[in-house]
Formats: C-alpha cells, sequence, structure tokens
C-alpha cells in the first residue's frame, strides 16, 4: 500500500467515525435514555361513612404518594379529580407525599390522583372509591 492510499484510507476513516459521532449527538437525550417509571398512591379515610346531621358532607382525608424511579417525588403539583366542587392541584412535600381534606356530600365518589408526568417522567394515576351515605335526619 502506498502512502497516497494509506492516506485516503485514514481519511475514508476519519470521516466515517466524525459522522457517527455527529448522528449520535444529535439524537435527543429522551430519546436515549427511558423515562423513569413514575407511580402514585392514594388513600382516604374514611372511605365510607355517613354525611353530618348540620353539614349534609362527609369530612374525608385524601392522602398519598408520588415516587419516580423508585424514589420520593417532592414539590411537584398532582391533581385531584372526582371531589365535590372542582379539580385540586396539591404540591407534594419534599418526601413526595400529600394531603388535603375534602367535604363530599351524599354519593359514590372515584376519586384519582394525577400526575401528568414530564420530559423525565411517566404520568401516573391512582383512584379511590368513596361512599357518603345520606343522613335519615336530613330527610
Amino acid at each position: 500500500m502506498n502512502s497516497n492510499s494509506k492516506i485516503i484510507m485514514f481519511t475514508a476513516v476519519t470521516g466515517i467515525l466524525v459522522l457517527s459521532i455527529l448522528a449520535i449527538s444529535s439524537i435527543p437525550v429522551n430519546k436515549i435514555s427511558a423515562q423513569c417509571p413514575t407511580s402514585i398512591t392514594i388513600g382516604a379515610y374514611p372511605n365510607k361513612g355517613t354525611v353530618g346531621f348540620e353539614t349534609n358532607t362527609l369530612p374525608v382525608s385524601l392522602s398519598g404518594a408520588l415516587k419516580t424511579c423508585g424514589e420520593p417525588m417532592g414539590n411537584t403539583f398532582i391533581t385531584i379529580t372526582g371531589i365535590d366542587g372542582p379539580d385540586m392541584q396539591v404540591k407534594t412535600s419534599n418526601s413526595g407525599d400529600y394531603g388535603i381534606g375534602v367535604r363530599l356530600s351524599p354519593g359514590v365518589y372515584t376519586i384519582q390522583a394525577i400526575y401528568e408526568g414530564d420530559d423525565q417522567n411517566d404520568p401516573t394515576s391512582a383512584t379511590k372509591t368513596i361512599t357518603a351515605n345520606a343522613n335519615p335526619q336530613n330527610n
């Protein structure tokens, strides 16, 4: 192999490597790395009961936790749906926990805690059914 052939081969290999590096570097980071699995829980206390005589509502404490990649996901907003009134935004604590009190009129409620997800974390939701029975004294 003469020196001109070696230079041409070296240039060709170098060009292929440079093009490969450019191709890889142009792929967005979120296409290379998968999103973290995200999970949320929701609990209710009580999850059933009779509404109060004077208030005609059942006070319920909703609580749960948001995690991503198995770690707490703090200072993140989640949405609570399915309650009396408009949906509520709740911010998780530094340790990923959240809690909120609601008052429910008589009925059966399917309440959801929803995290919409972002570039690094998958969306997730959890559901809890709560029954608020009518108080016969209120009729």
